[in-house]
């Protein structure tokens, strides 16, 4: 991990690179697994890191085939990338 946020150019704060436990909801936890099973798939942008969509579709679909549990999933991961890349902007401003 601390080869990828450097590789951002992210500094991580003190002990983020422990474990830590934490409460996943049910409801979640198809999402939690989706975007972890993807986070290879970021790659350095402009300004930001982006995600290769069609990769994180294409693992949907093999993880998760019924069409509306796959989209419903999908709108969470999306809720979860677009905290990473606030996180991210907060770090390149500060």
């Amino acid at each position: 991990m601390l080869e990828d946020a450097e590789a951002y150019g992210l500094e991580l704060p003190p002990g983020m690179l422990r474990g830590q436990d934490f409460e996943v909801w049910e409801e979640n936890w198809q999402a939690v697994d989706l975007f972890l099973l993807n986070e290879t798939q970021w790659h350095i942008g402009e300004r930001l890191p982006v995600w290769d969509y069609s990769s994180v579709l294409e693992v949907a679909s093999l993880y998760l085939p019924d069409p509306a549990v796959r989209k419903r999933v999908f709108e969470q991961v999306r809720i979860m990338e677009r905290r990473v890349l606030e996180l991210c902007e907060e770090r390149r401003s500060s």
